[in-house]
């Protein structure tokens, strides 16, 4: 895709060649097909891994909506020698930023839940959910869980009477469980 300075002129001998704008950048380009026919005006952004919300280099292309303007672009994408452009799958950067280790599952279910939601509660949920709160809330679970683990297995190969010496009383609720049952 090339890029042009000037909106008035469209002829091969003023259309400059420009490289993608710096990361992070939104830039506006004029953009080309092979034969000089101006697509759109568009702006463009690009990404660079592992920075990326899928951690892979892309570019993002924000161009007008009309279908004449897309299915020319898309036409041209796809024809283009690099093989490498297309539309994304629906769902595919969350799946890739998850197999890339960019988010977790809870995340995951987190933008189902925000894409699906719809009242403006449903969508504060999931981006509670999304910034870590219900990871939060499962791992201080887990911690509690094990600790409670831990001691029923020492009960068990050493017997109560050997372990009162040693609890503290500010573990016995999370030990029996009482502080889990509390949270529910």
């Amino acid at each position: 895709l090339g890029s042009n300075n000037s909106s008035s002129n469209n002829n091969s001998s003023n259309k400059k060649k420009q490289s993608l704008p710096p990361v992070r950048k939104a830039c506006v380009r004029y953009l080309y097909d092979d034969e000089d026919n101006m697509i759109d005006q568009a702006m463009v952004l690009r990404f660079v891994g592992p920075s990326s919300f899928t951690g892979e280099d892309m570019v993002e292309l924000h161009c007008h909506g009309s279908r004449a303007v897309t299915n020319h672009l898309l036409e041209y994408l796809a024809s283009s020698s690099t093989g490498t452009v297309r539309p994304a799958d629906k769902g595919e950067f969350t799946q890739r930023a998850y197999s890339a280790g960019k988010l977790n599952l809870l995340q995951v279910e987190a933008l189902a839940d925000l894409l699906a939601s719809d009242t403006k509660s449903q969508a504060q949920l999931a981006l509670r959910q999304y910034n870590g709160e219900l990871y939060d809330l499962y791992t201080s679970w887990q911690t509690m869980l094990t600790k409670a683990l831990a001691h029923t297995e020492a009960v068990l190969d050493f017997g109560e009477d050997d372990l009162d010496d040693h609890d503290d009383d500010d573990d016995n609720s999370i030990l029996w469980g009482t502080d889990v049952l509390s949270m529910l």
